[in-house]
């Protein structure tokens, strides 16, 4: 990086501290894409069934509060009790205080379409249909497992157009 003669731009500190920054900078992009990959494949699952009117891009368990909140009978978000353990103190006007979760309300297929299979099955090919799209047109290698090219590749063959 930097020839016995020269001077350089940079102070000699930072050559040493770039692979720890880059270290750094990896590892908060690495777990940025993992949240978003979670998240968006929660959403992606819960659309299967229904959605979330109030809150944008949300999957069941965010739009109801909570796991605990959601009534697995009519697949609806739970309506908060007001009394007993783990219910919402109640304001000096006796209403339930505001939450994030206050307008937003989960709405079933069932009650927007009249044949909600319908939308599960049309969800589940239009995702599916777009994996396949972009596997054929984009990385054909990556179709099937991918076991025997790893395989093949630790046992030091060379497989031609593969992990590219």
């Amino acid at each position: 990086l930097r020839s016995a003669g020269s001077r350089s731009a940079l102070p000699r500190w930072l050559y040493a501290a770039s692979p720890w920054v880059l270290a750094v900078l990896l590892g908060a992009l690495t777990a940025a894409t993992g949240a978003y990959i979670a998240l968006n494949c929660d959403f992606l699952n819960d659309l299967r069934f229904g959605r979330c009117r109030g809150l944008f891009l949300t999957d069941r368990n965010h739009c109801c509060g909570g796991s605990d909140n959601i009534d697995r009978a009519t697949e609806r978000c739970k309506t908060p009790s007001l009394g007993g353990a783990g219910s919402p103190a109640l304001s000096a006007g006796g209403e339930v205080p505001e939450t994030p979760f206050s307008g937003a309300e989960w709405v079933p297929w069932e009650e927007v379409f009249p044949f909600p299979f319908a939308m599960y099955v049309s969800t589940c090919v239009v995702w599916s249909g777009l994996a396949a799209f972009l596997v054929f047109n984009y990385a054909p290698p990556a179709k099937g497992s991918g076991i025997p090219d790893v395989k093949a590749a630790v046992s030091g063959y060379f497989v031609d157009s593969r992990f590219s």
